[in-house]
């Protein structure tokens, strides 16, 4: 569905305030109603979150898309969310870990051939299928240098 200007309007503001902002600082970065903001904030909920608060001491956050760092050689990643940091493995396909116990540095280590893509949404079924189709190419090639 097609964002109606004010809309735009609103995220644009908060994007200008550093991607957080309360809806007073919004409505003021806007030069908004305070409660307009606040009810239009309402109908923003695939492109914010709110963080905290009451009123226009509501804290809202700009969310960004779920990035997947994916190394095809060690078979794993790190997946970054708005809402937690996440492992994965092809050992555990379709079933990522939360990465708060995780040394992310050191899970990641090695030479790894980096990629960085685009998540999708939980439980990040394309990134194991990128992972699993990148095994399919490595392992003919890895046979052929033994």
């Amino acid at each position: 569905m097609a964002l109606k200007r004010r809309q735009k309007d609103i995220l644009q503001a908060l994007s200008d305030l550093g991607g957080v902002a309360t809806t007073r600082q919004i409505a003021k970065k806007a030069d908004l109603n305070v409660n307009g903001v606040s009810q239009s904030m309402g109908a923003l909920t695939d492109h914010v979150l709110r963080i905290s608060g009451r009123g226009g001491d509501t804290v809202w956050k700009v969310k960004t898309k779920p990035i997947a760092h994916i190394s095809p050689i060690l078979q794993q990643g790190v997946i970054y969310t708005d809402t937690g940091t996440f492992v994965i493995t092809t050992e555990n396909m379709y079933q990522p870990e939360d990465a708060t116990d995780t040394n992310i540095t050191m899970f990641m280590n090695g030479p790894i051939g980096l990629q960085i893509i685009d998540a999708g949404e939980y439980p990040f079924t394309a990134v194991y299928d990128r992972l699993k189709e990148a095994s399919r190419r490595l392992i003919p090639q890895n046979l052929r240098n033994v």
